[in-house]
């Protein structure tokens, strides 16, 4: 079979087309150019032709392409098009860039006067720069999008054969008409989405490295035809929804976790991902919440009543067993010329400072004290509203080693934690990327 045979037009569709004109049109040799080969077959409702000035005038060339009754030529063949003729002086016609800001202004045009139709795009006429322009187009914009290629009906080069005359119009599309009647089509639908998927592909691979998953998600919702989409919308807007809403991913839901320890390791799972993504202000406002909500359970946990909750928040327990505690409290607080109160809020600082008293310089205090490092510069942005210096002081590392010292707390307090869970975003990652 002859490949360049077209598919048996869905005449169902309705379609428009935008074509660049070149100089095989609107005939050559008696055959139809590429323009009216697609028009032939399509029966668009619409036709907006392109025209460089210099061809529309006819500079440097035998005649002027205005000299041709170009609407009557196509309701001659296709009597519901209407047709839009566009000239354009184009500074540099040989550069790629030369085209593709104008078509993109005509065929958005298209789009917005006829947003149920198809688009057809000729990549055969004009210069080459004007057919890699419209398939870059199709690649960045394929939605309702086809490319249309014609093939020269000597299945040769067009070089040498003599053009079509304005002069004779009229004798020359009756032939043209006649010789068209019963030959087969030359028109063939380029499968070219192939090149856009692979850019899209690359796009969303390389947001959900970055752990980007709501932005991947934006990406993939308009891209209809795209393979394994709604795999992917499902997980990337469960995955997203999960992460604005604090929801405690599914796969780390498991019986042998309390609901602390699920809590505990979603948070800091975000906090890693903020810290990978380089979000250093992010990481430097969770840091602080998710070490005290650790430290407060592991004290909880292995000193039993050292607190007293009232309206969800910590004090210390004011009882009589608790008293030699306190007494020690109250000289580690005038070591710092702090003074003791019974309405004392129990933050970060002042539960390192009881973690000392109870366990003295334990392992589990000394990752509690790198974290406390930072507390400062948390403090900056989380109040003061001052912008980071990050070669200061090496804070960038200060806050590197407050994030690992996070998670050995986490593993310190909660020893059952499967350790596959802290890879978790790496495997939903790699999840994805298959389904890519």
């Amino acid at each position: 079979m002859n490949e360049w045979k077209g598919r048996v037009v869905e005449m169902e569709r309705k379609y428009v087309l935008f074509s660049p004109v070149g100089k095989t049109d609107p005939w050559r040799n008696g055959r139809d150019g590429a323009l009216l080969h697609i028009v032939r077959h399509y029966q668009p409702e619409h036709v907006t032709l392109f025209f460089t000035e210099s061809l529309w005038e006819g500079i440097n060339e035998g005649f002027a392409h205005k000299e041709y009754d170009w609407e009557t030529i196509i309701k001659s063949i296709s009597p519901n098009s209407s047709v839009d003729i566009v000239v354009k002086h184009v500074d540099r016609p040989h550069d790629y860039d030369g085209y593709m800001h104008v078509f993109r202004q005509y065929i958005e045009k298209l789009e917005e006067m006829f947003p149920h139709h198809t688009i057809l795009l000729n990549v055969t006429s004009g210069t080459p720069q004007m057919g890699t322009t419209l398939c870059l187009e199709y690649i960045t914009f394929p939605d309702e999008k086809i490319c249309i290629q014609v093939a020269s009906p000597r299945q040769a080069s067009n070089i040498g054969v003599a053009v079509s005359h304005p002069d004779r119009q009229k004798e020359d599309l009756a032939i043209v008409n006649e010789n068209e009647k019963h030959a087969a089509p030359r028109y063939k639908e380029l499968e070219i989405r192939s090149f856009h998927e692979a850019i899209i592909r690359g796009q969303m691979k390389s947001l959900i490295a970055n752990f980007d998953y709501g932005a991947a998600l934006r990406t993939i919702e308009r891209e209809k035809g795209f393979r394994n989409r709604k795999v992917l919308m499902r997980e990337l807007r469960e995955m997203t929804e999960d992460i604005q809403l604090h929801r405690v991913f599914e796969p780390i839901r498991k019986p042998h976790y309390s609901e602390d320890l699920e809590k505990a390791l979603f948070h800091y799972l975000l906090l890693e991902m903020h810290h990978r993504r380089e979000d250093v202000a992010e990481v430097l406002i969770r840091v602080k919440s998710i070490a005290e909500f650790i430290i407060e359970k592991y004290i909880e946990s292995n000193h039993p009543n050292v607190f007293v909750k009232k309206q969800e928040k910590l004090y210390l327990a004011l009882t009589e067993e608790n008293r030699p505690f306190i007494d020690r409290y109250k000289r580690k607080l005038a070591q710092k010329g702090q003074t003791f109160r019974k309405d004392l809020f129990i933050g970060l600082p002042a539960l390192i400072d009881i973690l000392e008293i109870l366990e003295g310089k334990s392992t589990f205090y000394r990752h509690a004290k790198q974290i406390e490092k930072i507390n400062s510069l948390r403090n900056k942005i989380a109040h003061r509203l001052e912008p980071l210096n990050l070669d200061e002081n090496k804070q960038y590392k200060m806050i590197d080693e407050a994030v690992k010292a996070t998670k050995q707390l986490l593993v310190i307090q909660y020893p059952n934690i499967d350790e596959e869970d802290f890879r978790y975003l790496h495997t939903f990652n790699k999840k994805i990327e298959g389904l890519l």
